[in-house]
């Protein structure tokens, strides 16, 4: 699965569209692209896809931007995550133990998306590609190189799911409660 959230992110749409063939003669793949009209992903990755050969086109599914139960329901099947490194991505993924490629944004304050990635990373449960690094071939290397591993990033999960507390707001009521 591929996203760079609602608004998606061009840079890797770009990326995508240079080696979907490449991608979907071993994976299929669902992609996200976002709904930015400025950028035209959506439009010319539909007709990438019309242009596909019949045997790859079944294996890509693409949409503007997903319901709350569509990306549930995506994140529960997906074998591996390429996303922007924000922290609402990365908490849910972790909950469901998978793992992620995460290209962080690197011009946000304090770089928390460059923090965020580096403790997926430390756990075990991802990898980093770099903004700067980001082109078709590092991109298409990083998908192979971790889908070739994904036992030893299951084995990360169960570390994963230890950072995520499905009950924290439930928690921090009754402190609340306590307080008054």
């Amino acid at each position: 699965m591929v996203t760079g959230g609602n608004q998606g992110s061009h840079r890797i749409n770009l990326a995508i569209e240079k080696i979907l063939p490449k991608i979907l003669v071993k994976y299929n793949l669902f992609h996200q692209t976002g709904h930015l009209e400025a950028s035209g992903d959506f439009e010319r990755l539909k007709s990438a896809k019309d242009e596909l050969p019949a045997s790859l086109k079944d294996n890509y599914q693409i949409k503007k931007y997903l319901t709350g139960e569509e990306w549930g329901s995506l994140l529960v099947e997906a074998d591996l995550i390429v996303a922007r490194a924000g922290i609402n991505t990365i908490t849910e993924a972790l909950f469901l133990a998978k793992p992620q490629l995460l290209i962080p944004i690197p011009w946000l304050p304090s770089d928390e998306q460059t923090k965020n990635a580096l403790m997926v990373k430390k756990i075990g449960l991802g990898e980093i590609l770099l903004q700067e690094e980001l082109n078709p071939e590092n991109l298409l290397n990083k998908i192979n190189q971790m889908m070739k591993n994904l036992e030893q990033y299951a084995l990360a999960g169960a570390q994963a799911k230890k950072l995520v507390f499905p009950d924290a707001a439930l928690k921090i009521v009754d402190e609340l409660e306590k307080m008054v």
